[in-house]
């Protein structure tokens, strides 16, 4: 999907945001390979490289590891 307007744009993170609310636990094992390996690549399958799933999780990530 490529996200040509904003507002799709938009509630697709919104949507993705609640998606990985539900599955914190999933978010945590991401952390702590983080925290093993140092480097963990998100990889997605999207055409657009500025919009996509594995954007909108390092935002996660980084948000979390920010905030402890």
């Amino acid at each position: 999907m490529v996200f040509t307007r904003s507002k799709k744009w938009e509630s697709f993170q919104k949507k993705y945001h609640e998606e990985l609310k539900k599955n914190k636990s999933l978010l945590d094992v991401i952390k702590n390979l983080q925290k093993e390996h140092e480097t963990v690549t998100l990889v997605f399958s999207a055409k657009d490289e500025l919009h996509n799933n594995a954007i909108v999780l390092y935002k996660v990530l980084d948000a979390m590891r920010s905030t402890g």
